[in-house]
């Protein structure tokens, strides 16, 4: 699960909070509904037939993203689908995004690409990333 020098791994919200939320101001995904606390409420009320899959990206130890991701099953009667998407929705959230240091977006996305290889899904739907985020181009720079 390594990528141009970055290590991903599945990370608990609560363990993961304080770094997160110390990383958040120096990203271009600033916004309330990619920060922990956001995503903490948000799971409270709406968690319920979802899977998260949080994952961090490090590199040398130091946090340089975040991809808050959930397995969503509402739509399905509670069974899992096989899709990937960002954890919130379109109805509360106005832009969901990747939390990637300066710099470090196309690694961080690239990184988190190849550790959603070893997940089983077959849709990866990433909505809502707001007009001139590093997540658009970097998806783009990943494309085949």
């Amino acid at each position: 699960m390594a990528s141009v020098g970055c290590a991903v791994q599945r990370e608990e919200l609560e363990r993961l909070e304080p770094e997160w939320r110390a990383l958040l101001p120096r990203t271009a995904a600033n916004n309330v509904f990619v920060s922990p606390t956001w995503l903490r409420v948000w799971w409270q009320e709406f968690g319920a037939d979802r899977e998260l899959l949080l994952l961090s990206v490090r590199r040398r130890g130091e946090l340089v993203g975040v991809a808050p991701l959930m397995r969503d099953g509402a739509q399905t009667g509670g069974r899992l689908p096989d899709r990937l998407c960002f954890a919130g929705d379109t109805q509360v959230c106005d832009y969901m995004d990747v939390v990637a240091a300066p710099g470090e977006e196309e690694a961080v996305l690239s990184a988190v690409l190849r550790s959603l290889g070893e997940e089983p899904w077959q849709e990866l739907a990433l909505w809502a990333v707001p007009e001139g985020s590093p997540t658009l181009d970097a998806l783009k720079a990943a494309a085949p």
